[in-house]
């Protein structure tokens, strides 16, 4: 091999190695940036069209959680379990939320953030089943209705 030739070799390799570095020492990190890029979990959303879908405007989380949509009991308050997304931390835009059954026009259905306290993406109702709360104290939760 030319000397010339081993010289591309090893700054190609030096390059590659390089790279591979930085994307496993970055893989898993959340979309805009990580844990410490988020201050306070928080939800917001808008309207939602009837169907088999919610869309949440965006989701700012500081630890992993279940995005989960409860439909609206008799009473109104949050009920039964309609879907879910697991997130890591970090900040979403325009979360997609499939919905076991349509959402009506009318009806009223919540967001809530839930502790993924298990660390696995498996949302346990029994175990994770009480809401995240805010600095407030209050439960993350948004009332979302279907036009």
């Amino acid at each position: 091999m030319k000397k010339g030739n081993a010289a591309v070799w090893i700054v190609a390799v030096v390059v590659v190695l390089l790279v591979l570095g930085y994307a496993l020492k970055n893989r898993g990190s959340a979309p805009t940036g990580g844990e410490s890029a988020v201050a306070a979990n928080s939800l917001s959303a808008g309207e939602q069209a009837a169907g088999k879908e919610a869309v949440i405007a965006s989701v700012e989380l500081k630890d992993a959680a279940h995005l989960v949509i409860h439909a609206a009991g008799p009473d109104g308050s949050p009920a039964g379990v309609l879907g879910l997304v697991s997130l890591q931390p970090g900040s979403y835009q325009n979360v997609n939320v499939t919905l076991s059954e349509e959402a009506a026009s009318g009806a009223t259905l919540y967001a809530m953030l839930h502790p993924d306290l298990e660390g696995n993406g498996q949302y346990d109702a029994a175990a994770e089943g009480t809401p995240m709360t805010g600095a407030d104290g209050a439960p993350l939760n948004v009332m979302l209705t279907v036009k």
